[in-house]
């Protein structure tokens, strides 16, 4: 799984939650909204490697598979409202249809930890804020050719590589 799939989840986890709320990945320089709104940090220094990950014999055409577990660590913040929509995320995580949602992208809620009030008076503006902070399991499969030696020449002769 890649960062863009992880957000996509995440994203479509929320907007399951909240139909029709604007959901900004996180770092955008985007105009100020004018309602209420979500936003999606994950920074990579926040994924957490779990064990040593698991990798297999390569096949017959020489591509070896690995899978690593992870878990990430993801702020969402709610703009514009004080946390209602958050609590509403999180009380609804353990709700089946949301529970096949997270299946369906391969991905597993932890845990997550309070909700922040982080209302606050910037630049003479009085912004209404929230944030928490989630920890979601995800697994990230991949592949890739590590290349052979077909042929080695040295002074007493040539040798073939073996696959």
């Amino acid at each position: 799984m890649t960062l863009d799939e992880l957000y996509n989840a995440i994203y479509n986890w929320i907007v399951f939650i909240h139909p029709g709320i604007i959901v900004i990945r996180g770092n955008q320089n985007i105009p100020k909204q004018l309602q209420t709104y979500i936003i999606i940090n994950y920074p990579p220094t926040s994924n957490l490697k779990n064990g040593s990950g698991n990798w297999q014999k390569a096949d017959n055409t020489g591509k070896v598979n690995y899978t690593n577990q992870w878990t990430a660590a993801i702020t969402i913040q709610e703009i514009g409202s004080g946390g209602g929509l958050l609590q509403k995320l999180i009380n609804d995580v353990n709700r089946q249809d949301v529970k096949d949602l997270f299946k369906i992208k391969k991905i597993s809620f932890l845990r997550n930890e309070n909700i922040l009030d982080l209302t606050s008076l910037s630049e003479h503006i009085y912004e209404k804020r929230a944030s928490v902070d989630v920890y979601i399991h995800y697994v990230n499969e991949d592949s890739y050719s590590p290349g052979y030696i077909e042929t080695v020449e040295t002074p007493v002769g040539t040798y073939l590589g073996k696959k």
